[in-house]
């Protein structure tokens, strides 16, 4: 299970290699009037863990937590 400061890191670190969204495709923004990408991004499985997904960085995605819901 990942902690909270392991999914801040793999959030910076899915920006800077795709800054966008999985779900919608917007750029997600690093700092903006809305927050910053802690505040705005999440990590989605793409495989929930409780249908036996993993933390594999193959089944992670940088996504807004709006879309996410």
């Amino acid at each position: 299970m990942m902690n909270r400061i392991s999914r801040v890191l793999l959030r910076t670190e899915r920006y800077l290699h795709n800054p966008f969204c999985f779900w919608c495709g917007e750029w997600m923004l690093l700092f903006c009037s809305r927050g910053t990408l802690e505040e705005m991004a999440t990590i989605e499985h793409l495989q929930p863990r409780k249908k036996s997904g993993s933390d594999e960085d193959s089944n992670l995605e940088l996504v807004h937590k709006r879309c996410n819901r």
